[in-house]
């Protein structure tokens, strides 16, 4: 191992002011015993060994800043990026709102029994999404993992939960409505494929979006 290695783990190791009270000892133990410094080499020592203790007191406590520092820098870090998952979610459950609300106003506005079913599915998958958006226990339409607040909902086990459940429980129902709409005459190739194999929470809300803008399609 190298000097400036081995320098660096010691500086790790040593606590701030460790330095001070050995110099602190130094000079009560001179000042027990003033004769060990009659002799011009013993106060050449004790002179040096302080000046040693003192730089390496300076140094410590170097190391010591930049080491807070760079933990501050990770909490900062580790903060903004917590923050901006938070936020992140915000503005998907916003847009999911949207959606919703543009599929309600559609509704209103058919009489076509295909297109309402399409809309009515399209919207039931909004819903879920906002639901699990939700934390456990406070509205999550029956879709909550435990009856009580304990459950992250911003974690990739959350989100894994979440797309398992869209697979079991509305997967099926897109792709035989998307065989209906394709007999139609519909197509739309993104919406198949995304449904067979949804990435993430924002295949899933793409799927209900694409498939409320197919249904409109119909006459």
């Amino acid at each position: 191992m190298r000097p400036m290695s081995v320098a660096a783990e010691l500086l790790r190791v040593v606590y701030p002011g460790v330095c001070v009270a050995l110099v602190g000892l130094e000079a009560l133990f001179l000042t027990i015993f003033p004769d060990l410094l009659k002799k011009k080499w013993k106060l050449s020592v004790a002179i040096g060994l302080a000046f040693v203790l003192t730089c390496g007191e300076i140094l410590v406590l170097t190391e010591d800043h930049h080491e807070t520092e760079a933990k501050e820098q990770a909490a900062l870090y580790q903060h903004a990026q917590d923050m901006k998952g938070i936020f992140g979610r915000f503005a998907r459950v916003d847009q999911e709102m949207s959606s919703l609300l543009h599929n309600e106003r559609l509704v209103r506005r058919t009489d076509n029994p295909l297109k309402e079913r399409a809309f009515d599915l399209s919207s039931s998958i909004l819903r879920f999404l906002i639901d699990r958006a939700a934390p456990p226990g406070y509205g999550q339409g029956g879709f909550g993992d435990t009856p009580f607040g304990d459950v992250s909902v911003d974690t990739e086990d959350y989100d894994r939960k979440t797309l398992e459940r869209y697979s079991s429980v509305y997967k099926p129902q897109v792709a035989t409505l998307y065989g209906i709409l394709n007999e139609r005459g519909l197509q739309d190739e993104q919406l198949r494929s995304e449904n067979e194999t949804p990435a993430n929470l924002f295949s899933v809300k793409d799927i209900a979006d694409r498939l409320s803008a197919l249904a409109n399609q119909l006459h």
